[in-house]
């Protein structure tokens, strides 16, 4: 008898409601993955992850209401198991070492 497949649990945070479809299609068509939760906003975010505890976070980084560097924040010292991933356009080194310096995973 075949193994069950567990998929991995994630929550996407983005502002732009066609930028989480469009990320959300792509990650659940691998069939590995399973999309618990969008948030819109940073705020959101936190409660959806405290709500659902997907492995995974996939957040943008400037949200309104709470940033996705305060979120990554929030979750390295409330949810530290949860892995964080930060999607953004801005490849400029400020971005880049402020979310890594809290506790982005990548």
């Amino acid at each position: 008898m075949p193994k069950a497949r567990n998929r991995i649990r994630v929550l996407l945070a983005d502002d732009h409601r066609m930028v989480r479809a469009g990320i959300r299609e792509l990650l659940e068509a691998s069939g590995d993955i399973q999309v618990v939760a969008e948030a819109g906003d940073g705020e959101e975010a936190q409660r959806l992850i405290s709500e659902h505890q997907p492995e995974v976070a996939v957040l943008d980084i400037q949200m309104p209401k709470v940033s996705g560097i305060d979120v990554t924040r929030w979750v390295r010292t409330t949810m530290p198991a949860v892995g964080v991933l930060i999607l953004t356009a801005h490849d400029d080194d400020p971005y880049v070492m402020a979310v890594l310096e809290a506790g982005a995973n990548g």
